[in-house]
């Protein structure tokens, strides 16, 4: 029996005895061991194994029995020639003197066992498999992974990548609530998937059979796309005209494809500018950058320096180490001639004059001091913005929490907070209702604000009497 047998022989050993010890305390356990047993077959199965060196160490046995056999043909003259055939058998193959390092290779099969397979770990909280592509968002076994958390991480995962999902503990102790995971990147082992992804495509409402639709050029077709879009997604994510969003499909089946995912404006602004959308303004730039427009204006400064040149004939020509003379001796003839003075004295003195009481506008007063308003937010990259210089600049502070914040970061940033402020036009719905639940709990002033106007702000800041010293008439 050579060692690929015997290896197979232990672990159908293994599987019969399992399987003989199973009661219904541990059937989910033994059937996890005996399916691992099995794959362990299959692995085996294929690898070609070494012949097995078990001559080595059967040939020692057989010449210590050499040493007795002269004893035994004085006893028995027949047992002399069945003795004798052996040795000479034996004694070719024990000539091999370089045989003991080949036991090595016997070593190597066995720890070929997968470095990555689909398991929990033993204390249930930790689950390693592969990530399967879905329309929204995907899934690593059995557990979802949402559309929101797979754009929120830092390196997203391609389908067939090894994820490993780790639990994380409640933080409100109850039983019903939903769990939630933080996936890790374990390997990358990127496979095809027939799930079709458009990006940043934008929006159109068709009057006449009065739905959104979207039109791009899918890949491998030669014509452009429309297709309609379902009026559960129009409702979910408040479509209209103008949004940008992504659009998912299996491949083929373009007409069931759904929408997973809309721009929010900031986003919509910062990804037009990367791809170049708006590029006229930049080329209007340019010229000033190249200095092609002084060049453009040579020709018009020589035609109005024609008229004075027969003037500048009648007066001795200055030398060329004397450029400043030249000037003055010249201007006297442009006055008494063209009169071209107003074009020579124009200072720059005045515009800057006109900027300074252009910026000194009135302050806005500190409405604000010491107040830490928390900004809820799934992108804070847009609109925060707005909101900052609102808040700093009366004289108050701004605290940021997007989708990365878990649930306990976000309960502890609103009880620390003095104004909460939640976007309702780029927000996810467990941070609208963790933050409300939580500002009620500890009776904290919270604000939906669905425009980044100051003046609600403000408002909505002196409704909640937040400030009484403050007045209402800061715009």
């Amino acid at each position: 029996m050579d060692d690929q047998q015997r290896l197979f022989q232990l672990i159908r050993d293994q599987i019969a005895r399992k399987s003989e010890s199973i009661t219904p305390e541990n059937v989910l356990e033994v059937t996890k061991d005996i399916k691992q047993l099995l794959k362990s077959l299959k692995i085996l199965s294929p690898i070609t194994f070494l012949p097995a060196k078990t001559s080595e160490t059967a040939a020692p046995a057989v010449e210590k029995k050499e040493s007795a056999a002269p004893a035994a043909p004085e006893k028995k003259e027949t047992t002399a020639p069945t003795a004798a055939a052996p040795t000479t058998i034996t004694k070719p193959v024990a000539t091999t003197p370089t045989s003991q390092p080949t036991l090595k290779p016997e070593q190597a099969p066995t720890p070929v066992v997968p470095a990555l397979r689909e398991h929990w770990n033993p204390q249930h909280n930790e689950y390693t498999g592969r990530f399967r592509r879905a329309l929204a968002g995907g899934y690593v076994g059995e557990i979802y992974m949402p559309e929101v958390v797979l754009r929120a991480l830092h390196s997203r995962p391609n389908n067939g990548d090894w994820v490993r999902a780790v639990l994380q503990p409640s933080s409100t102790g109850r039983t019903n609530e939903v769990p939630r995971y933080i996936f890790y990147i374990v390997k990358r082992a990127t496979t095809p998937t027939d799930v079709r992804l458009q990006e940043f495509v934008p929006v159109i409402y068709r009057s006449d059979v009065r739905r959104f639709f979207i039109e791009f050029k899918a890949p491998g077709a030669e014509l452009t796309q429309s297709v309609l879009i379902s009026e559960y997604d129009a409702t979910k994510f408040h479509l209209k005209t103008g949004d940008y969003i992504d659009f998912s499909y299996h491949d083929g089946k373009i007409a069931e494809g759904r929408v997973i995912w809309k721009y929010s404006p900031a986003a919509v602004q910062v990804i037009r500018k990367e791809r170049q959308f708006a590029k006229p303004t930049e080329r209007e730039e340019k010229p000033a950058e190249h200095e092609e427009k002084p060049a453009a204006a040579q020709p018009a400064a020589a035609a109005t320096a024609k008229p004075a040149a027969p003037a500048a004939e009648t007066e001795p020509k200055p030398t060329t180490a004397q450029p400043a003379a030249a000037e003055e001796t010249k201007t006297p003839a442009a006055e008494e001639h063209t009169g071209a003075t107003p074009t020579i004295e124009k200072p720059a003195k005045p515009a800057s004059k006109k900027s300074v009481h252009k910026s000194s506008g009135r302050k806005a007063q500190p409405i604000f001091e010491g107040a830490t308003f928390l900004f809820v937010a799934m992108d804070n990259a847009g609109p925060s913005k707005t909101f900052r210089k609102t808040i700093e600049s009366r004289g108050g502070k701004m605290v940021l929490s997007s989708m990365k914040d878990g649930t306990a970061t976000l309960r502890r940033k609103v009880t620390r907070a003095d104004f909460v402020v939640v976007y309702l036009p780029s927000v996810h719905h467990w941070q609208m209702w963790e933050a409300k639940d939580q500002a009620k709990k500890i009776e904290k002033p919270i604000y939906f604000a669905r425009t980044t106007n100051p003046r609600n702000l403000i408002q909505a800041f002196h409704r909640n009497d937040i400030s009484r010293e403050a007045t209402v008439s800061e715009a």
